[in-house]
């Protein structure tokens, strides 16, 4: 919980190194809390420059090398890097052993390792390392079930402080210098009480927190999402009408993220996941057309 707090509570300014498979990048950081929530600026210290700014309400992808930014909705307010959420800790014991690892010092602060290992390998597991004093998040690394690390991330500098300028916010390539692009309309989202769709055998764990229709601007058939949640791992599955016909079944991973897509009756089905392959093709096997008298 003091984990999960961190994020949304405290100024900091530092210098993290995040690892995707064989991609390695390095980036700079400054997170400062708001009356109206919190504020980031994310810059790319290696490869092609890129910077990111989100406030509580909308997310500046600046690309100075097209001259174009891209404008987005942030969907959490108080949501906030390194985050790390979990809806209920008791719900995760049937399906995660839980302790307490060793101290460790990183970016030259002492830290808790918290160890989270799945009990199967339907789910990634998770080693984290919250500094001992605020409980920011300092290292943490996703784990398959072989023991390695498929992502990780860790700071390298950070500098906790109240005293954060908010001129540190401000984007290094003027926002007038770009060409800004972003949806006209948002989507058009509305719950779902009951689906078309049933998943006849989900994985241990595994429970839908979530349905929704989404019609994109200027398209006219919806897409029904379904998100999955075993309280830490997610899944969403989208599912829509297709008019070009079956399309090929493909399973593929970058990283984390997991990604099954298949076709069945006129529907294109994707699941995607931060869990094991395995996990999304068993979610999208198990899809099942629900027949109604």
């Amino acid at each position: 919980m003091r984990i999960s707090d961190a994020a949304s509570s405290i100024d900091y300014d530092g210098v993290y190194i995040h690892i995707n498979g064989s991609h390695v990048d390095s980036l700079r950081i400054v997170h400062k809390i708001k009356p109206d929530g919190v504020h980031e600026r994310l810059y790319a210290l290696n490869g092609v420059p890129r910077e990111v700014i989100r406030d509580p309400n909308k997310v500046w992808c600046f690309i100075p090398d097209k001259s174009m930014g891209v404008l987005g909705v942030r969907p959490g307010k108080d949501s906030g890097f390194p985050g790390f959420m979990v809806s209920k800790i008791e719900q995760l014991e049937d399906n995660y052993d839980l302790s307490v690892g060793s101290q460790d010092r990183i970016a030259d602060r002492n830290t808790t390792q918290i160890r989270i290992i799945p009990r199967d390998d339907m789910r990634y597991g998770y080693d984290l390392w919250a500094d001992n004093e605020t409980g920011l998040l300092l290292k943490s690394q996703l784990i398959d079930h072989a023991g390695y690390a498929v992502e990780q991330y860790l700071f390298a500098l950070l500098n906790i402080s109240k005293s954060i300028p908010d001129a540190s916010l401000d984007p290094m390539t003027p926002k007038s210098e770009l060409v800004w692009h972003s949806d006209k309309k948002p989507p058009r989202i509305t719950a779902v009480k009951e689906s078309d769709w049933e998943i006849s055998s989900l994985p241990a764990g595994y429970k839908i927190i979530k349905m929704v229709r989404r019609w994109m601007p200027m398209e006219e058939n919806a897409v029904e999402h379904i998100v999955l949640s075993d309280g830490l791992g997610a899944v969403s599955i989208f599912i829509e009408a297709s008019d070009d016909g079956t399309m090929p079944v493909s399973l593929n991973s970058m990283g984390a993220v997991s990604a099954y897509s298949t076709s069945r009756d006129g529907w294109q089905i994707t699941i995607i996941g931060e869990v094991p392959p395995d996990t999304v093709k068993k979610i999208g096997d198990s899809l099942v057309y629900r027949t109604r008298p």
